[in-house]
């Protein structure tokens, strides 16, 4: 590792996401989607149809900005993929529950995430995947 440049990794990543964000936001513009919003719609989906998900849930989630994350919502309620209401415990604040259409969406983008892993997979051993894990948590600690 020592005779790589310095920012390879950060390079390798930086160059990667851009890739990935491209490849997904391609494919999920055919479902009418941005790319934070199929984000954002799976996630809901993933942390289960019973439990409804506060801002600050999404917030923790993604680190979008606030206004960015309220945009995203604001979209998806429209076309009824969600719905918000007042928390009963923080009246500041919303609960958000994922409709039937928000549900068939997500599941669509579902697969398309797994057909971008399952492919991406496919040309890696499970070491590679393990030293990739490796590196992804070095980079996580390395900003604490």
């Amino acid at each position: 590792m020592k005779d790589q440049k310095p920012h390879g990794l950060l390079r390798a990543l930086e160059l990667a996401g851009h890739a990935v964000d491209g490849h997904l936001s391609r494919k999920l513009t055919e479902i009418d989607l941005t790319e934070a919003e199929g984000h954002v719609i799976f996630h809901l989906v993933e942390v289960g149809p019973e439990r409804l998900a506060g801002i600050p849930d999404l917030n923790r989630a993604f680190g979008m900005r606030p206004s960015t994350l309220t945009s995203v919502l604001d979209r998806l309620e429209k076309r009824r993929m969600i719905t918000r209401k007042p928390n009963p415990g923080d009246r500041r604040s919303f609960l958000i529950r994922v409709t039937q259409p928000g549900r068939l969406a997500a599941t669509r983008v579902a697969g398309m995430f797994e057909e971008l892993e399952r492919s991406a997979s496919s040309t890696v051993t499970a070491r590679d995947v393990a030293g990739f894990h490796k590196v992804m948590t070095a980079l996580r600690d390395a900003c604490d």
